[in-house]
Order: C-alpha cells, then structure tokens, then sequence
C-alpha cells in the first residue's frame, strides 16, 4: 500500500511527459534583480552597450550572431548602418569585432580587474570613449570577469563598490524608449534616401 501510494506521483509525472525545453530569446534585455550585484548590472550595461558588436555572449560580431537579428538589420556595413554614413550617431566599426570573453586568456590579458577598467575606460565605446561613469566601467568589468569564471580580489572589489541611484527601472525604461526612437529615426532616414 505505501509503495502505491509513493509510486503514484511519479505516475502522475511520467503520464504527462518532458516538458519542452523553452526557446530562449538571445536578444531579450537582461532582468534586473531588486537588490542587483555588481555583475548583474555589468550584464544589463552589456546588453545596452556592448552586445550589439561583441555579442551576446561575448563572441563577436559572428556570422552566426548576427543572423538572429532581423534579416534587415543582419549586414552592420551597408550604407546607412556602419560604413560611415549613418550620420551623428554612427560609426564606422571593423569588419572583424573582436570576442570579448577572455576565459581562455583573461590571466595573460588582465591580471586585475583595473587593468581591464582602464582599457575599456580609455577605449570603448568606441564612438566615445569614456561615456560611461567610472562605476559603470567597473560593473562591465565585473561582468566580463564573470564569464571567464573570475571573481575580482577582495581589495579590488570595495573599490568597486556601487552606488545605483541612476540604475533603476525608469531610467532602464528610459533607455529602451530612447533606443527605439533612435531605431524609428534612423529607419525612417534610410527610407528617405532610397
């Protein structure tokens, strides 16, 4: 009689089957937590600032990256995107951009997480180096150490402590609107110039 009783929910289980693995949507924008860490609001600036070229995963502008995108956004070097005609907010970018997860050699790269900090402080974005705040600089950091599987020193990491007055859901929704607009504008140029 127990082991009936036992025995019938996984009955019950087994009768409904695997459920199917759901789709994930690589372009979805990240959730941020109530109480986000550092890594955590690194992985949301990512996603608004660097994923578009490096991926989102880190790889790199890929063949195999960019073929998620819509199939008219897919060619980053047509006349209108980046072949240096998109007009005040774009920029030229290389036909080859770089994978910006080090695992494999985030050591030789980056022996602390400031040497980092200060290379993507001095160069990126690209279009506009330093826009970012210091504490952005340092959350991105945190994030890219992350995905090679580093954790900063415990020195480092009160350095770059945060303070997230800025970081919220308005100013997150803010962004987004500003993005879109951004999108409708550029579209709507394009348009005008066939």
């Amino acid at each position: 009689m127990i082991l009936f009783l036992l025995s019938f929910p996984l009955s019950v289980i087994s009768a409904e089957g695997p459920q199917p693995t759901p789709t994930v949507d690589r372009l979805a924008a990240p959730v941020v937590p109530e109480n986000p860490s550092q890594v955590d609001i690194g992985r949301s600036l990512y996603y608004y600032n660097c994923m578009p070229c490096h991926g989102d995963y880190g790889q790199g502008l890929t063949d195999e990256f960019r073929g998620i995108w819509e199939e008219d956004h897919q060619n980053c070097w047509e006349p209108g995107c980046h072949s240096g005609r998109a007009g005040e907010e774009g920029f030229p970018i290389p036909r080859i951009v770089p994978a910006v997860n080090i695992a494999p050699r985030s050591e030789q790269l980056f022996p602390a997480n400031g040497d980092l900090y200060e290379y993507l402080r001095t160069t990126h974005p690209p279009q506009n180096p330093g826009w970012l705040k210091d504490d952005e600089y340092h959350a991105l950091t945190a994030y890219l150490f992350s995905l090679a599987g580093r954790q900063p020193p415990a020195s480092e990491a009160k350095q770059m402590a945060l303070s997230l007055p800025g970081l919220t859901v308005i100013g997150l929704a803010a962004v987004l609107v500003g993005v879109m607009l951004f999108i409708v504008i550029i579209t709507r140029w394009y348009n005008q110039r066939r």
